[in-house]
């Protein structure tokens, strides 16, 4: 309920023609949440929410400066008294670095939804029935061989490492055999945000040291093995004591492992060596790496007929040929947008979708336009046909964005399906002192509702930050 009322009050606010960020009020709430009653959901109501919301408004603008100042100054000792200037700083600090580190918990307002398993490939055809056989036969490398690719692709999508999955479904699962269906890991139906999704069934479960205590658990329903660890992954991202542990920020599986113990997850003392054991053994590091996610025909023949190349979904580097022709364009966000579009039209080249000529001609108009983020719609007139519609928007194009005194953005439109839209975006946090390589270029890969990205993202990119949509650029359709 806390969701729906935090999504109707922000939508009353963009049909008046203003938007606000609502990840700055889940940012509050667990602000307020550390300081008192774990589950405070309830405390967030309506004149709550919009009582936060009103004062991230300063002249009908959102302005962040303002915003702190009435947390520090109103909102915080209204709701924590006693305590001094110094400490609703702090509180007001922690909202603010909330906003920042988990961006990616914006959907929890949105009405969005994981990508479809058809767009993932065939290895999340795989069953637990399949592993269970295979490991009834003692045939632990092919298991591991089975199992490897789709711990890879939740990886890709979520952080949890492949390596740490495979792990813990050896010691926590039985080696996949275990579990509530296809909820590999029995993760329990009581995390709100996961209720959007996922629905709910009662079990018959039993507790005590010798199993005699039997009582009916709820649990949440997954539909198909890479959902089931999916559903896992989305457990720990939507929880955060495990992001304050350091589980998001390992830089491998045995560091998240030790993450893992130190948030609490099992309390078993020998946890972290049991998987890391498990790790050393099979070699499961080895599928520890990001990899791009198909994006077959049939995601996006229903919408959109350019679709067919996949989707890029880890950062580019100066070993992708795409990537090596950068000019002295302005911005990493255009650079890696035109980049990425050349590596688009070469992909289909390379299956055959569009001629080498083709690819060839593409890749030289995106290299002739010049300008940052918020100029590359109208320096694209007379290139590539372009729409400055929201409505109009079609995988195989560029958003671009201007911004107030600033540079502007844009990103490339990967894939767009009835529900869904899927974006692939680069920049950099300090634009000056970023050299001309890829080495400090942030990268993301976003899904997002359709309805949520024509009512907000792409009307306002960041709300809050000044940024107005330009229009989109079609790179794929040269205009002579």
């Amino acid at each position: 309920d806390y969701y729906e009322r935090v999504k109707s009050i922000r939508q009353n606010y963009i049909d008046s023609g203003q938007d606000f960020n609502p990840a700055y009020i889940e940012g509050y709430r667990i602000a307020m949440a550390y300081r008192g009653d774990d589950d405070n959901y309830d405390a967030m109501d309506e004149e709550t929410i919009e009582l936060l919301a009103d004062s991230m408004f300063k002249d009908g603008s959102f302005d962040e400066d303002y915003f702190r100042k009435n947390l520090v100054e109103k909102i915080l000792p209204a709701a924590v008294p006693g305590k001094n200037k110094k400490y609703y700083e702090k509180v007001a600090n922690e909202i603010f670095e909330f906003v920042e580190n988990f961006e990616n918990l914006y959907h929890l307002f949105e009405d969005e939804e994981e990508t479809d398993d058809s767009c993932i490939g065939p290895v999340t055809k795989l069953t637990k029935e399949q592993l269970c056989k295979l490991h009834g036969q003692g045939k632990y490398k092919e298991w591991v061989e089975k199992f490897g690719p789709v711990a890879q692709q939740d990886y890709t999508r979520t952080g949890v490492f492949a390596s740490v999955t495979m792990a813990q479904a050896m010691i926590e699962a039985a080696w996949g055999c275990a579990g509530i269906g296809d909820n590999l890991f029995g993760i329990k139906c009581n995390t709100p945000a996961l209720k959007k999704k996922y629905k709910c069934r009662l079990e018959w479960t039993h507790d005590g040291a010798h199993g005699e205590i039997y009582h009916q658990v709820s649990f949440f329903v997954a539909n198909g093995f890479a959902d089931g660890l999916n559903l896992h992954s989305q457990f720990l991202k939507l929880n955060q004591r495990y992001a304050k542990a350091g589980v998001f920020s390992a830089k491998n599986g045995k560091e998240q492992v030790a993450a893992l113990k130190k948030a609490g997850y099992a309390e078993d003392s020998e946890y972290v060596t049991k998987l890391t054991g498990q790790i050393n053994k099979y070699n499961l590091s080895k599928f520890d790496k990001k990899v791009n996610t198909p994006n077959d025909a049939s995601c996006t023949s229903s919408i959109d007929a350019s679709g067919g190349w996949s989707i890029r979904t880890v950062k580019p580097t100066s070993k992708d040929k795409a990537f090596t022709y950068k000019n002295s364009n302005r911005g990493q966000c255009v650079w890696y947008a035109q980049a990425r579009a050349i590596e688009i039209a070469q992909d289909l080249a390379k299956k055959k979708k569009i001629t080498d000529a083709q690819a060839n001609k593409i890749k030289d108009k995106l290299l002739s336009i010049y300008g940052d983020g918020g100029q590359w719609y109208h320096a694209a007139k007379g290139i590539f046909k372009r729409s400055n519609k929201v409505k109009d928007l079609k995988a195989g194009s560029i958003i671009s964005w201007t911004q107030n005194g600033k540079w502007g953005h844009v990103a490339v439109i990967e894939n767009v399906t009835k529900k869904q839209v899927t974006i692939t975006e680069g920049w950099a946090n300090n634009v000056q002192s970023c050299p001309n390589s890829w080495g400090c270029v942030n990268f993301r890969s976003k899904t997002m509702s359709k309805s949520n990205f024509l009512n907000s993202y792409a009307k306002y990119y960041y709300p809050g930050k000044g940024y107005q949509f330009s229009g989109y650029i079609y790179f794929l359709e040269p205009e002579s």
